[in-house]
């Protein structure tokens, strides 16, 4: 349940610039930790996203049908893996996101694009201005900052679509968006529907530019792995 659930904030963001990761070189890359509260209809709590170089932590907290529960995610984008850590079962798992990319490696720079327009309106969530996008079928808008540099778990769309435009071209509009967050891309609001239609939000709480430890991504001593299913 809690993958399905972080699944869909992870997607909601992906609308605008996809999960995976790779820093493009020269670019300001965020390095520290920002808070955010998922207000979810099924699963309402928090989570706290630490980013380091190529490596992010994700640590949830939710209540899950009335129930709390815990998960850390680690993600390592130079090796492509991706460790589900669960604390109450002292237990990991790890899978490899890069064959899941394959196909997405074939797509055009306005193929991968985002379809997105700007609403020209701008808010001011955890102390930072951001710029609201919203998708053209209206089931998606973003609060994204772009002073704040480019944030690892939402940056992967945005480097493969800057690789497809230098081989390939892209369209103005798509160039246009290419060029408009060249500076940065760090979603601060992500208000969304589910598949019921029920309306969803992940809102940035706190943001903290600081070194986080090397140790926050890795599992900890003690825990047994497991296989994919």
């Amino acid at each position: 349940m809690y993958r399905h659930t972080h699944g869909s904030m992870v997607l909601a963001a992906a609308s605008l610039c996809a999960l995976f990761a790779a820093p493009v070189a020269g670019q300001n890359v965020f390095n520290g930790v920002i808070t955010y509260k998922l207000d979810f209809e099924q699963a309402p709590g928090e989570e706290v996203i630490s980013s380091s170089g190529s490596k992010f932590r994700v640590d949830a907290k939710m209540a899950v049908a009335g129930t709390p529960q815990e998960f850390i995610m680690l993600y390592d984008m130079a090796s492509g893996d991706v460790t589900t850590v669960m604390p109450a079962q002292k237990r990991y798992m790890t899978t490899n996101y890069k064959k899941m990319e394959e196909a997405m490696d074939k797509k055009s720079a306005d193929e991968l694009a985002p379809k997105i327009v700007n609403t020209g309106k701008k808010e001011t969530i955890a102390g930072h201005s951001c710029e609201v996008w919203a998708e053209t079928d209206k089931k998606m808008e973003v609060c994204v900052a772009t002073d704040l540099g480019h944030f690892m778990p939402f940056e992967r769309g945005y480097a493969m679509m800057r690789a497809r435009a230098a081989a390939g071209g892209a369209s103005p509009p798509v160039a246009a968006l290419i060029e408009h967050f060249k500076n940065g891309f760090v979603p601060l609001r992500m208000t969304f529907s589910d598949s019921k239609g029920r309306p969803n939000s992940v809102v940035a709480t706190s943001i903290e530019r600081k070194s986080v430890p090397a140790d926050m991504f890795v599992v900890p001593a003690g825990y047994t792995g497991m296989r994919m299913p």
